[in-house]
């Protein structure tokens, strides 16, 4: 314990005693009474004054103490004043006064990247990548398992050369070499895992073929970024370093911009369901991807069962006619939940995110909602018109001018006193307008729990390692449609002869031996047939596309190219989901034949078209495999990468956080006439009286906390005195 420095006005330090924290723990807090005292003042010291200047000790955090010998002290006010005359009561009422205070700041931005939205650069240096050397000669890519790299010793800041080990993921950067200029997103980028790695030769294998770019023309190479298996190999330790270590407190390079925190956001996506195509007799299904694991967060935040809460929950996307689809928690197949598990030594996020309204007189003041962004660098977002600047998506989007900030709250129909008000989250938006003057949704933000969760099935499939995409794919307008007249005399049968039955269907892309396969549409829509009306009345099922192919072209070199277009559809009872091994592919390329260049795919054919599924295509379908397109580990097969087994994300984050500072408050009044007298010994009524401590008690007469003036200070008339302590 020390002296109070006495270089501050009017301050008044206060601690909380022992004993008053083990109240705290029993839930037995309760302030009643209060004493001044001038236990550390002596009147006949100086003379014929107090001094001023006198020193006074800091109160101690064991003022007192009652668990017993040795610890047992009580470091009351020595020196108390009384209430009335000079005997009897020294005990006074304080009034409570307490309060809560917000305060705000601002986290640095964590990712892989660094810059912002008009140039994102890819962090090249060891503390987020083990390798960032290598390259290759796009042309020299064929499709097939592995890759040859060039040592490529760019001028990119603190270059990583580390060692490259099986199991690693390697995220390539097709046809764009020089990573230390603006990385741009209308390429792909993909992750792989490392198979097989020769140092002599460089030559790295891949968990399924790379894309092949041999039948186009380019001259940009393929930068080659390597990053560990884990997330405590590099990003994070299983026990945080001490204060004290020389590495938390020395920056290596200016990668490191925090040492003491985790530079990257954890990732995992959660799979409740197999994907459409994924035979479970042959394929290792959800049950084994590593994100199993989470999948009790997938219930908690209201992802798996309607019964479980209230519809406030709703999850929806728009189709690329502007139209809203709704997706039940029971429809949710996965979601992808962004987190900070890393054992940092300092709260960097603070208690919470930081979501107030945006104040148009003070636009980007710390705290306020629209300074939460989610990059996703890149992203080819089919709701843009640009596939080359990645996405940001928002809490608060400043399209036309803002205002579409939406709180919603997660109620429980299991426990009713839960929903008072319940769990709150934000509605995460891009910054596009659809038809209807609302931008898209693609997920929550629940900023007390410090989480993102996407819900958009698209942009998840965007951010899986497995899917083999970076770009996301618009939804279809589905309908039903009569094969003929209903007159009473039908010739021929629709798909679905009534509403008791339910088509599902979604779409996707091969390439023969060109590019790369990837996963199919993530959008799962369900249509009902119709409800009888007259005699055989039967419906086929219709697909239609508004232009929202941007990131597909013909050409290769930007976006994606496809040479062939397939439905998937699945004919269920209604009110059943599908089953993965029972989805049925039709082939609808040659419809697209007035529609094809170089043997690739025009996107204008796929928006000026209308692809219908009849009785008699949906009858002679093959089953659809999807599970040998994206070599999906076998049953009884170990270390091949899968879905779920992503941990970190790879974007960046930027948020305000918050904090709230509960302070209590008590004003001691000390009225004229009143705590005059003191009865320190060396006090005589003919001297001015000063005081310099004071206690609060609860109804035990326990001392819970002790106040002390900076010096002695002088009684006199009316005063009042605050005392504050925060929690």
């Amino acid at each position: 314990m020390g002296y109070i420095l006495q270089n501050t006005s009017g301050l008044i330090s206060t601690r909380i005693t022992d004993v008053g924290r083990r109240k705290i723990s029993q839930g037995n807090l309760n302030i009643q009474y209060f004493q001044i005292g001038d236990s550390e003042v002596s009147y006949t010291g100086v003379t014929n004054s107090v001094s001023t200047t006198s020193k006074v000790l800091m109160p101690p955090y064991n003022a007192q103490n009652n668990t017993g010998f040795p610890q047992s002290t009580k470091n009351y006010i020595k020196y108390p004043y009384y209430m009335q005359g000079t005997s009897g009561n020294t005990y006074g009422i304080p009034y409570m006064e307490s309060e809560y205070v917000s305060i705000y700041n601002s986290a640095e931005p964590r990712g892989f990247f660094s810059g912002d939205s008009s140039c994102w650069y890819v962090q090249p240096c060891s503390a987020y990548t083990i390798n960032s050397e290598f390259e290759t000669d796009t042309t020299l890519l064929d499709g097939g398992l592995l890759i040859s790299g060039v040592s490529n010793p760019l001028a990119c800041d603190s270059t990583a050369n580390g060692t490259i080990e099986i199991g690693d993921f390697v995220t390539i950067f097709y046809n764009q070499s020089d990573l230390c200029s603006c990385y741009q997103s209308c390429y792909p980028t993909l992750t792989y895992r490392v198979t097989y790695y020769d140092s002599g030769t460089n030559l790295i294998g891949l968990d399924r073929p790379c894309v092949d770019f041999t039948n186009f023309t380019t001259t940009a190479n393929s930068r080659i970024m390597v990053y560990p298996s884990g997330m405590t190999e590099l990003y994070d330790t299983i026990t945080p370093a001490g204060h004290w270590n020389d590495d938390v407190v020395n920056y290596e390079s200016l990668c490191y911009t925090d040492q003491i925190s985790s530079l990257v956001w954890n990732m995992n996506i959660i799979w409740s369901q197999s994907i459409a195509g994924l035979n479970n007799a042959v394929y290792q299904d959800y049950n084994y991807y590593t994100s199993k694991d989470y999948i009790g967060t997938k219930e908690y935040l209201g992802y798996m069962s309607s019964l479980g809460q209230s519809a406030s929950t709703e999850v929806f996307y728009f189709n690329s006619y502007d139209e809203p689809i709704t997706v039940t928690p029971e429809e949710q197949k996965s979601i992808a939940v962004i987190h900070f598990t890393n054992q940092a030594i300092n709260n960097f996020y603070g208690e919470k995110f930081a979501v107030e309204e945006y104040d148009p007189n003070n636009p980007g003041e710390t705290g306020q909602a629209r300074n939460f962004k989610f990059h996703v660098p890149t992203l080819m977002w089919h709701k843009s018109d640009n596939c080359c600047l990645g996405e940001t998506f928002y809490i608060d989007p400043p399209v036309n001018g803002g205002g579409f900030m939406e709180q919603g709250l997660l109620y429980s129909s299991k426990n009713s006193d839960m929903n008072n008000p319940g769990i709150r989250y934000y509605t995460l938006w891009d910054n596009y307008l659809n038809t209807g003057g609302t931008p898209s949704r693609i997920g929550k933000v629940f900023p007390d729990d410090q989480l993102v969760v996407i819900d958009d099935a698209e942009i998840i499939a965007a951010l899986s390692y497995k899917s083999n995409r970076n770009w996301t794919l618009p939804a279809p307008k589905v309908t039903l449609v009569a094969p003929n007249i209903c007159n009473g005399d039908i010739t021929s049968t629709g798909v679905l002869s009534g509403d008791g039955e339910t088509l599902w269907v979604s779409y996707g892309f091969y390439n023969n031996g060109t590019f790369t396969n990837s996963l199919h549409c993530q959008y799962y829509q369900k249509i009902q047939g119709p409800a009888s009306g007259c005699t055989n009345y039967a419906m086929d099922v219709s697909l239609i596309f508004n232009n929202e192919f941007g990131c597909m072209n013909i050409d290769g070199v930007t976006g994606f190219v496809a040479e062939e277009f397939y439905v998937i559809a699945q004919k269920v009872t209604t009110g059943e989901y599908p089953n993965p091994n029972l989805w049925r592919e039709i082939d609808f390329t040659s419809q697209l034949s007035g529609y094809t260049i170089g043997g690739y795919i025009d996107p204008q054919g796929l928006y000026q078209s209308t692809f219908t599924i009849t009785s008699d295509l949906y009858d002679n379908a093959s089953i659809h495999d999807m599970g040998s397109v994206l070599y999906i580990p076998t049953l009884g097969s170990s270390g091949g990468l899968n879905f779920g087994d992503e941990y970190y994300f790879y974007g960046n984050i930027e948020t305000d956080i918050q904090a709230t500072i509960y302070e209590m408050k008590y004003r001691i009044n000390l009225p004229s006439g009143m705590f005059v007298n003191s009865s320190n010994p060396s006090w005589n009524n003919s001297l001015t009286p000063h005081f310099n401590e004071i206690g609060l008690y609860d109804s035990d007469n326990d001392l819970i906390f002790i106040s002390k003036m900076q010096r002695p200070t002088q009684r006199s008339g009316i005063q009042q005195i605050m005392i504050k302590y925060d929690f």
